[in-house]
């Protein structure tokens, strides 16, 4: 019992450690965005629009993908 305890809280651990890892990541990149935005807008807004014009493309080839 004892080691099934222990699994479930390596899992456990592992998954927030992974969770968090994420949230660091994905908190220095808008924190990145923002900062670049105030020097430079332009180029934040080519991101955008980048990013934008890729996941509708993405869900394009998704709908293509499921007929």
């Amino acid at each position: 019992m004892n080691f099934f305890l222990f699994l479930f809280c390596m899992f456990v651990c592992r998954l927030f450690f992974r969770l968090t890892k994420a949230l660091v990541i994905l908190g220095l990149g808008a924190w990145l965005l923002f900062d670049a935005g105030k020097e430079h807008p332009d180029l934040v807004r080519a991101f955008w629009q980048t990013t934008g014009a890729l996941a509708q493309k993405v869900g394009e080839w998704a709908r293509e993908y499921q007929d």
